[in-house]
């Protein structure tokens, strides 16, 4: 078998350079869109980074404007709390403007009060009193269960019935005389007394 080749040796090397040129475009082609692809990727993931760190922030400015509402929140239930804890405080305290009305009521004329002290045994906690504005004079005392009161009287007898009036009262569960002193003054003298309530 015989083989002619007719085609010029020139048009051969012809050939073979499109080929080849053909292979070097083709594998260009390839890494250009290799290429082309990894940016794309990267710019995806640059874009998805910047959006989630856009979403990131929101969720940042989001939490802290729950945490402040949270806090003021906290603070006005903490505020309504207080408000319940003094209104049973309250409920809890007694009538002391009836309390001082029935102490004047009993006390003899000759009598007039120094000091009015709630359960001295725990220190001797006076009765608070101010002045308001709109409430005029305003006495807060914290539900105790001894009163102290001390006075002086131009008469020894009238500690005695002072003691009297306030047992026939039928509020304290206990009067009790605890000391009377005769104390010189320029016109005479006066009885300086104590006395002790207490109630059940």
């Amino acid at each position: 078998m015989v083989r002619l080749d007719l085609i010029p040796p020139s048009v051969q090397v012809e050939a073979a350079r499109h080929r080849h040129l053909r292979r070097w475009t083709v594998a260009t082609l390839l890494v250009f869109l290799g290429f082309i692809v990894s940016l794309s990727m990267d710019w995806a993931r640059r874009a998805r980074a910047s959006e989630l760190e856009r979403h990131r922030q929101q969720l940042h400015t989001e939490l802290a404007a729950v945490r402040a509402e949270l806090s003021s929140v906290s603070q006005e239930a903490t505020h309504v709390l207080e408000q319940i804890e003094r209104a049973e405080a309250l409920r809890s305290k007694r009538a002391w403007s009836g309390m001082f009305a029935l102490i004047d009521a009993c006390m003899p004329s000759g009598c007039w009060l120094t000091l009015v002290a709630t359960d001295p045994e725990k220190g001797g906690a006076q009765a608070s009193a101010k002045s308001t504005p709109d409430a005029g004079l305003e006495i807060t005392i914290e539900a105790p269960t001894r009163l102290r009161l001390v006075g002086y009287a131009t008469e020894s007898s009238e500690p005695l019935l002072f003691v009297a009036g306030l047992k026939a009262s039928n509020v304290f569960a206990n009067v009790t005389l605890i000391s009377t002193q005769a104390e010189p003054v320029s016109d005479g003298q006066y009885h300086r007394f104590e006395l002790l309530c207490e109630w059940s």
